[in-house]
């Protein structure tokens, strides 16, 4: 029974870890593709600024 229960409670532990895991991941992600995203529109606009004048 204890036995048991430790086993559980690993399970519940490991399940939240690789829960909290994927989350943590994919912000990481999306903050990449918006720092790109944003990179991007900066390097465009200094572009733009450039051609103007």
């Amino acid at each position: 029974l204890i036995g048991n229960m430790i086993r559980g409670g690993f399970q519940t532990t490991n399940d939240m870890t690789v829960r909290s895991y994927s989350v943590v991941v994919n912000c990481i992600r999306s903050f990449q593709k918006l720092a790109i995203t944003c990179s991007r529109g900066y390097v465009c606009m200094i572009q733009s600024i450039m051609l103007l004048n």
